[in-house]
């Protein structure tokens, strides 16, 4: 288990690296948020979860002290994401019918602390106090395909089934532009694939729990699109011939 939990958070870690240089972000706050970061790693790859929770409540806590509840806050690793960011909080301020909603960048590094610290709680069999944690992290960084898929992941796991499949249903049509964006293009294509496969493969998955077998079959054949001969795809869709007929 935890091989998987690192393996997962090196590739947020790498695809959405803290950039502390960036003007959007740059500040003491920042450096010290990523070095907290590393050290939360560190302890993730010791296994040692008490202490992963105890690094990203570092990040937390200086994060929560700081903000306005006035302000709205973004993530950012890149120009695309402040881009991003600035479109939903105004998509948001138009729909709330508000005005002059500031938007402020925070260093990525507040995101992913939010989202590990979740992570780890649900491997700690605390999975009420994860669900907030998964709440904020998709909050701060709406354009994240991963951290949705986490968030719809938690409710499949809880066997709220329609719930799971909205939320699988709304990472799939998601694009996370600080993926998109990176140099390598086809590392980039294969990330987006990736994650969105695995948005199909929810969907699939709840659609088979409320016995929808035609549109977990859809969902299942889109993943195979993107990845030919998905192993996990072809094993789902072997069981929905096996059952869909009884």
């Amino acid at each position: 288990m935890f091989a998987k939990i690192l393996c997962c958070f090196l590739i947020i870690f790498g695809a959405n690296a803290v950039y502390a240089n960036n003007a959007a972000v740059q500040d003491n706050a920042a450096v010290e948020d990523e070095t907290t970061l590393v050290e939360a790693f560190s302890e993730l790859k010791n296994g040692n979860l008490p202490n992963v929770v105890k690094n990203t409540d570092r990040i937390i806590e200086r994060f929560e002290r700081k903000k306005d509840t006035q302000n709205q806050y973004i993530c950012v690793s890149n120009f695309n994401d402040v881009m991003t960011g600035l479109a939903v909080a105004a998509g948001a301020a138009k729909e709330n019918g508000t005005k002059n909603v500031k938007v402020v960048a925070v260093s990525s590094a507040v995101c992913v602390a939010y989202f590990l610290k979740g992570y780890v709680l649900i491997d700690m069999q605390q999975r009420d106090k994860a669900l907030p944690n998964l709440e904020m992290a998709v909050k701060l960084d709406p354009d994240n395909q991963h951290y949705a898929n986490e968030l719809a992941e938690w409710y499949k796991a809880g066997g709220q089934w329609q719930k799971s499949l909205e939320l699988f249903t709304a990472a799939s049509e998601m694009t996370d532009l600080s993926v998109e964006s990176q140099e390598d293009q086809k590392a980039s294509m294969q990330m987006l694939n990736a994650m969105r496969c695995r948005s199909y493969r929810g969907i699939a998955f709840n659609h088979v729990e409320l016995a929808n077998w035609a549109e977990a079959r859809e969902a299942l054949e889109k993943c195979l699109k993107l990845i030919p001969g998905d192993p996990k795809s072809k094993v789902e869709l072997d069981f929905i011939e096996a059952n869909a007929k009884k």
